[in-house]
C-alpha cells in the first residue's frame, strides 16, 4: 500500500491508498476520506500504515435483516476498516486484544435516517436531496452547526470504541445533486474543520 497525503489540516488528513498487487491485476485505487489517530488523550499525530500493510474492509451487514456486522477475522489482516455503529463490541475487543489497527467508517456527509444520533437536526434546513441508490439517506448541510455537533459525537464515539482512525464517507456533497447548494469551498471548509 502506498500512502499519499492529499492535504493536511489541523486534525485531519485526506489520503489516497493505492493497492499494488504482484499478480497480473492492475493497480487499484481506493479513497480513504480522512484518517485521524485516536488515543485516550485525544488526537495525536497521524497514523501511517507501512507499505505492504494488509487490510480487511467490511462495513456492510452479513445479513440484510440484521444491522449488526459480524467481522470476518479469517483474513488475518493488520488493519480492519469496520462500521462505527454496526460492528459488535466483541469485534472491537477482539481486534484490540490482537493488536489490530481499527479504522471506523461512518457517513460524514449524509443523514442516514436509521441512525440514533440525529437529535437536534433540523430536517427543514439541514437535510437536502436523497441519494438515489440508498433508501433513507440524504445529503446534509455540512455548514450547519447542528450537523457538525453530530459529527463531533461520532468522533467521540470512535475514540470511545478504540478506533485507531476514522473513515468519514460522503465528503463530496458539492459534486453531487445535494439540494443544498453546497460548493467545493464549503466541502473543503468542512473537511478541514
Amino acid at each position: 500500500i502506498v500512502y499519499k497525503p492529499i492535504f493536511r489540516a489541523a486534525d485531519t488528513i485526506s489520503c489516497r491508498f493505492i493497492l499494488n498487487t504482484t499478480s497480473k491485476m492492475q493497480v487499484v485505487t481506493a479513497w480513504m476520506a480522512v484518517l485521524v489517530v485516536m488515543t485516550s488523550s485525544g488526537i495525536h499525530g497521524y497514523w501511517t500504515p507501512k507499505p505492504g500493510t494488509s487490510f480487511q474492509w467490511q462495513i456492510q451487514p452479513d445479513d440484510e435483516d440484521n444491522d449488526q456486522v459480524q467481522v470476518n477475522f479469517s483474513e488475518q489482516a493488520a488493519v480492519y476498516d469496520i462500521d462505527l455503529f454496526n460492528a459488535h463490541d466483541s469485534d472491537f475487543s477482539y481486534l484490540q486484544s490482537h493488536h489490530k489497527s481499527i479504522i471506523c467508517y461512518f457517513s460524514a456527509g449524509t443523514k442516514e435516517d436509521w441512525r440514533d444520533d440525529l437529535g437536534g437536526l433540523d430536517n427543514n434546513h439541514d437535510v437536502g436531496s436523497r441519494l438515489p441508490d440508498w433508501d433513507g439517506e440524504h445529503w446534509w448541510d455540512i455548514r450547519s452547526a447542528r450537523v457538525r455537533t453530530i459529527i463531533e459525537g461520532r468522533l467521540d464515539l470512535a475514540k470511545s470504541r478504540g478506533c485507531t482512525a476514522v473513515e468519514p464517507d460522503n465528503v463530496d456533497g458539492y459534486s453531487n445533486h445535494n439540494g443544498l447548494g453546497l460548493t467545493k469551498t464549503d466541502q473543503i471548509d468542512f473537511n478541514r474543520w
